[in-house]
Formats: C-alpha cells, structure tokens, sequence
C-alpha cells in the first residue's frame, strides 16, 4: 500500500476560509525566493491565467497540506483573459464542496448539516476531512 497524495489547500493572507485547489488549476513552488526569504510559488490555470505568490506559511494535517500564501506583485494572463488568479469567493468554495461530497456518495441533507459556532474556515476543513474518508471507504 503506497502513500496517499495530500490535498492541496489555498488560503490568502488574511483570507477567511481556505479552499481546495480547484481540478485544472495548478500550484508549484518555484526555486526562487522573495526579499523576505520566502518561498515563491505559482498558483494559476494552464493557457488561462495566474500569478506568483509568496508562501508565508505551511501547515501539513492529516491528509492536506494548506498553503498560506499572499500576493508577491507578478501576474500574467493569456488572450483577452485578465491578468492574475481568479481567487474563488465563499460561495464557489462551497458549491465545489457540495458537488464533491455527493460525488462521494455523501447525502445532501448531511452537507447541509452545519456545526454550530463553526466558521466558513472549520466547517470547509471538517467537509474536506469527510470527503476524504467517504473516498477512501469507496477504494
């Protein structure tokens, strides 16, 4: 039995919520450093558009690994499409969050079940931990 791959897990400095890396959507770290001895990477969608951003901080839990991360200035676009990342909203992390779950054989109305005094943040990582293992039961 091999080593699971972690999720990848995006969140702005200052962000209120992290989200997953959305299917199509790359994050590399580059071999390069900011003034302040950060790591740099490049979060973006191939032939579409991106940007670099500096890695402030990288917190690994079971099964993810989340990436602090904020803007470092540089962004590029392809065609018309305008230049820099299309940082996801609340409501987009959530709709992908759902599709997901159903996909992995989660009933809709356990998705809507919500942890009383949780955060957009808690809530998303508790849906992501579920998601995980309602995947792995399916293998």
């Amino acid at each position: 039995m091999g080593i699971e791959a972690r999720e990848i897990v995006i969140r702005r400095c200052g962000g209120s919520f992290a989200f997953s890396l959305p299917h199509g959507n790359t994050f590399e770290i580059l071999d390069s450093q900011d003034k302040r001895a950060r790591l740099l990477a490049r979060i973006g969608v191939p032939g579409a558009a991106g940007e670099t951003v500096a890695v402030a901080e990288i917190v690994e839990r079971d099964g993810e690994i989340e990436y602090i991360v904020e803007p470092a200035g540089v962004s590029s676009s392809v065609g018309r499409q305008p230049p820099g990342y299309s940082w996801p909203q609340v409501q987009d992390e959530h709709e992908r969050l759902r599709v997901r779950w159903e996909a992995a054989g989660g009933r809709p109305t356990d998705f809507l079940a919500w942890r009383q005094g949780a955060s957009w943040d808690s809530q998303f990582a508790e849906w992501r931990a579920r998601i995980r293992e309602m995947q792995r039961a399916e293998r």
